[in-house]
């Protein structure tokens, strides 16, 4: 669910915000320009699904139980990996492997280790069979994570459950984050320039302290102060004298 109206956020939050999880805003896509090849295919939830990651059309294999299934990915050019977003489909473990157009399939190394997507229960139960998982830099095999790789080899496994077919729901990757790129939203924010009058510590006591009070509040507040003054001032008592001659009056009569 997204806000019809979207909040403002100024570039500075922004990169403030996407800092504190992996940068991903500022991480370019690498797009897929064809799958190379794959173990196998369901028919109706091919491989050529996930050259789209926003459609979330999924991948699987052709028979239930497979010992594993894997797919070849060719991006549209030879980049650092930064950023791994996998979107599972049953798959219990996952594994990405990189390599180079022209390399033989023996030069494949490993960007990100075998990772768990399903537990056994889960296995068991159906639970979490969509599970979505975010991988940074620092997940990734630092060893080769600056290099440039345009080949990736994605290996599923399933060996908890022999009844499913399983893959991948979605998989994106992405570049080395550019900290000079221009941002015009974050998620669902739009941005707005930096500007002086933006909030920092203490400011909103400083512009407290700006507010005058006007000329006419405060004669006002003497003039009821004093009022209440007058109001709550106890009444004298009558002069002896005058008490003197109503009691003589009283005890004529």
């Amino acid at each position: 669910f997204l806000p019809t109206t979207c909040p403002i956020l100024t570039t500075a939050q922004a990169r403030f915000l996407s800092s504190r999880r992996f940068d991903f805003s500022l991480m370019p896509d690498l797009p897929i320009s064809d799958v190379v090849s794959f173990s196998s295919e369901d028919p109706t939830h091919c491989a050529k699904n996930l050259l789209k990651a926003d459609a979330f059309r999924k991948w699987n294999c052709r028979e239930a139980g497979e010992k594993q299934a894997s797919v070849i990915l060719q991006l549209e050019k030879a980049s650092e990996i930064h950023g791994i977003d996998i979107g599972n489909d049953w798959s219990a473990f996952i594994e990405v492997l990189v390599s180079r157009s022209g390399s033989d399939d023996s030069d494949y190394k490993v960007l990100l280790v075998m990772s768990s997507f399903m537990s056994p229960s889960d296995c068991k139960n159906g639970a979490n069979a969509n599970r979505v998982r975010m991988f940074g830099k620092d997940n990734l095999n630092k060893v080769i994570v600056d290099e440039k790789w345009d080949r990736v080899k994605i290996v599923c496994t399933q060996p908890y459950n022999k009844t499913v077919k399983y893959g991948l729901s979605f998989v994106r990757f992405m570049g080395p984050s550019d900290s000079s790129k221009s941002l015009s939203s974050f998620g669902a924010f739009k941005l707005r320039e930096d500007s002086s009058d933006d909030l920092r510590v203490g400011s909103a006591f400083e512009r407290r302290t700006d507010v005058q009070t006007s000329p006419t509040q405060v004669p006002a507040r003497l003039a009821t102060t004093e009022t209440k003054k007058v109001v709550d001032k106890p009444k004298n008592d009558e002069p002896p004298a005058k008490k003197q001659k109503l009691l003589n009056q009283i005890m004529v009569h």
